[in-house]
């Protein structure tokens, strides 16, 4: 099973883990001009069970998104589902140019999802938009181990627009075994602890703020 941790930190100090990775890491060819944009929408029931699931710690829940990156790409719907301790991940590739927040490309995904007999939730609609930049880095050797550096987290809500973390980085890790005693003294660096945290979490709570 992957393991995936999250790390809230400065702007400051995500820098300089990123000028460290660049000693051990490789960044990911996307990200050989810089960092790429990456929009997603997030998707749930009408009245939110996935987001209550995942704020009450279900361990077994789904998240259900469609995503593209570097606004050149097509977009992807994208699931991870975890079930009995393990995680699944499944990307689907949409086809044509959809208006993600509209019931048609909500259908165009139900049609395909209905096909998956575990996936019992297929009642969805676009809760929010969430566009940030990101760079990424792969360790040599261990291609399964990578590094995200997530900033400029802004949230969308039809024609409103607000900022997550202002002025702050997500830096998220994720591995399929074990850790690097280094990549271990890295990430003490930052002088911050691993927390949980969600984009889509984070992004619903800020609109409660704003109602």
């Amino acid at each position: 099973m992957r393991t995936e941790r999250k790390y809230i930190a400065s702007l400051s100090d995500g820098a300089r883990l990123a000028q460290r990775a660049e000693l051990f890491a490789l960044r990911d060819p996307h990200c050989g001009h810089g960092p790429y944009s990456v929009e997603t929408v997030y998707f749930d029931t009408p009245d939110r069970t996935m987001l209550d699931d995942k704020l009450n710690g279900e361990y077994d829940h789904i998240k259900i998104r469609a995503r593209r990156y570097d606004r050149k790409s097509r977009w992807f719907i994208e699931s991870k589902i975890r079930r009995n301790r393990t995680e699944h991940k499944v990307r689907y590739e949409m086809r044509g140019e959809l208006d993600l927040m509209t019931s048609d490309s909500v259908e165009a995904m139900r049609v395909w999802w209905a096909g998956l007999r575990w996936v019992k939730r297929v009642d969805w609609v676009a809760q929010v938009r969430i566009d940030f930049d990101r760079l990424a880095f792969v360790i040599p050797g261990s291609p399964s181990i990578r590094l995200n550096f997530d900033t400029d987290l802004v949230a969308s809500f039809g024609d409103e627009r607000r900022e997550i973390l202002s002025r702050r980085v997500v830096v998220e890790v994720k591995a399929a075994d074990r850790w690097p005693p280094f990549l271990e003294r890295e990430l003490e660096a930052l002088g911050t602890g691993a927390v949980s945290f969600s984009k889509y979490a984070a992004a619903m709570d800020s609109r409660r703020e704003w109602e």
